[in-house]
């Protein structure tokens, strides 16, 4: 068993949809598997009614929970168990939202107020206000800004005798459109028996799902108003969340701050107080800090920018061939399923282009698809042609419009596509908001993960050449430099979509991009290898038998064992990192904890 498992409540998330759509436990469950899942945590997922022999159980948007759960819990806490809930934990007694007393002695908190109301007009914003360290300096809040917004309606919480208070919370009751700002505890912690429980008032998971499928993105919500103007491409979520999150981050301004990482640090901190010393899988292998996965957007290819051989020779020169993907279109012959014509601008089935591409691919490049189209039918019929023209079939995509909906992703993992570099906020250097690690998408039909690796971080030569998706001035070389120290401080992303038809414009701004990320010690590689790596890492398990020692097995598909080489365990206190062997077997390793 696993030391942490997560709370999968059925009965939360299949609750009739009321009138506020809260979608019980959807987000908040995906939240908390993702952001373990990116920070390489082992955990289980136990369902209603279960607990198993976890040591710590999180509870992430799991307002329903019935006497005998709570019973149940009550007892795993008193024997030394520990739970991690928010602020919806925990709100009624049955389906008929039958609520609980103000007062809960298991969590230590006394509700102040209340923004939950089941019935609530639907077109009521949902920021629900601000987690703030208030100057505690404690391990909770270590490492992380002096404000962080949070989404989801929740509780004002105070402490109880016997409980402690951590941090503030900056709430916002909501009457109509307009607020009443209230303040409580940000987190709340409280034995009970021998065992711990804390409470974060802010729903912190379910504003960590809506970041990481790209519901906070300003301008790709923009995107998607624009291109769908009358399709429901937001998996049946109102559009006023949506909405509000995008108005709260502009007038914040957050869209030049990690958030992604700063909740990532958040939920970490709080497992260590809750779990000391718990081991997991690096970011990346043999101690790699952060990545740089160079694709190529082959939009155009005719006599005047036919540049693949001069590409070729500069990556030997940089000494990064080939660990970069081409990504080529392969429209369709009818272009009037397309917005713009300019598609037509090649065709993959010239006898040049195959040359081009079996060329590259015999070289060593990752080969990829350019998609042209969100509509589901269309991304599979380029999908069939790219793979009839080229004799196999790509593992990675773009999107040309860098547009993205929740029925995009999934027409692009049905047609069997396992990356995609489509998620991008014209807005924000670097980050799909904050996003800076690799995330499955959420399929909102069926409230579960997608296979499907979103690579959200994107930079263009074109931010520096014109002033591209309206920033204002372009982006800089010494912009470039400094997000290159926060990637590598964060173990983040990079995906640079270089348009291969720029040279020898943009010759100078590439060099400068690669010659500082090898300074800066990035790992160099394509998408496929990224992606198999991030895949074979989330199926390697850890157990912890006692302070000192674990045992590691694989239990994922056979074909990315190999994957698995180069990867390491950390730990708060391991005094050095310990690299993993061989991982066709479970093998026991030693850990030297301070």
């Amino acid at each position: 068993m696993a030391r942490i498992a997560i709370w999968r409540s059925e009965q939360n998330l299949t609750h009739p949809r009321l009138g506020d759509n809260l979608q019980w436990g959807a987000w908040g469950f995906y939240g908390a598997q993702e952001i373990l899942r990116q920070l390489g945590v082992t955990f289980d997922v136990v369902e209603d009614g279960q607990i198993g022999d976890c040591e710590l159980l999180i509870c992430p948007d799991v307002p329903l929970v019935t006497p005998e759960q709570r019973e149940r819990l009550e007892d795993f806490v008193k024997a030394g168990g520990r739970i991690l809930t928010d602020g919806a934990f925990s709100l009624y007694q049955d389906a008929q939202l039958t609520p609980y007393p103000d007062d809960d002695d298991l969590l230590g908190i006394h509700t102040q107020a209340n923004q939950f109301n089941p019935y609530h007009d639907s077109g009521e914003p949902n920021f629900s206000g601000h987690v703030s360290h208030g100057f505690d300096q404690g391990p909770i809040f270590e490492g992380l800004p002096w404000l962080l917004p949070a989404f989801g309606r929740t509780r004002i919480l105070a402490a109880q005798s016997g409980a402690q208070a951590r941090g503030t919370f900056e709430g916002v009751l909501f009457k109509g459109t307009a607020g009443t700002q209230l303040q409580g505890a940000a987190c709340i912690i409280k034995e009970y028996g021998r065992g711990l429980s804390l409470c974060i008032s802010a729903r912190i998971f379910r504003t960590i799902g809506l970041l990481l499928s790209g519901q906070t993105s300003p301008d790709l919500w923009v995107s998607r108003t624009e291109y769908f103007p009358s399709a429901d491409n937001t998996g049946g979520v109102h559009g006023w969340e949506h909405n509000a999150i995008c108005r709260t981050l502009r007038a914040t301004g957050w869209g030049d701050f990690p958030l992604g990482a700063y909740y990532q640090r958040f939920v970490l901190n709080m497992i260590n107080v809750l779990c000391p010393n718990l081991p997991r899988v690096s970011f990346y292998p043999d101690g790699k800090k952060w990545v740089l996965v160079i694709t190529y957007d082959v939009d155009h290819a005719n006599e005047s920018c036919w540049h693949f051989d001069r590409w070729h020779a500069l990556n030997r020169e940089l000494g990064i061939h080939p660990d970069a993907s081409w990504l080529f279109q392969a429209h369709l012959k009818d272009t009037s399923v397309y917005p713009h014509p300019s598609l037509s601008e090649y065709d993959i089935d010239d006898p040049e282009i195959k040359s081009v591409i079996a060329q590259l691919k015999e070289d060593g490049y990752e080969i990829g698809l350019h998609h042209c189209d969100w509509d589901g039918e269309v991304i599979r019929q380029e999908y069939a042609r790219f793979k009839d023209a080229t004799g196999f079939a790509p593992l990675g995509t773009r999107g040309h419009y860098l547009v993205d909906s929740p029925q995009m992703m999934e027409s692009l993992e049905s047609a069997g596509l396992v990356w995609d570099g489509s998620w991008f906020n014209h807005q924000e250097l670097a980050t799909m908001s904050g996003v800076y690690h690799p995330v499955h998408p959420l399929n909102c039909r069926t409230q579960e993960a997608l296979s499907i690796l979103e690579l959200t971080s994107l930079f263009t030569e074109g931010m520096q050449i014109w002033d591209m998706y309206g920033l204002h001035p372009p982006i800089t070389n010494e912009r470039l430099a400094a997000t290159m120290e926060i990637l590598k401080e964060l173990g983040g992303i990079w995906v640079p979509g270089i348009h291969q038809r720029l040279l020898p414009v943009s010759e100078g701004i590439y060099r400068y991009l690669i010659t500082k990320a090898k300074e800066h010690q990035a790992w160099i590689t394509t998408g496929e290898k990224l992606t198999q790596w991030w895949l074979a890492r989330e199926h390697i398990r850890i157990e912890q038998s006692g302070k000192d020692s674990v045992t590691v097995r694989y239990e994922g598909p056979a074909e990315l064992l190999h994957c698995t080489q180069g990867a390491t365990l950390i730990a708060p206190g391991l005094t050095t990192p310990v690299k993993l062997d061989d991982l066709s077997e479970a093998r026991e390793y030693s850990m030297s904890i301070r």
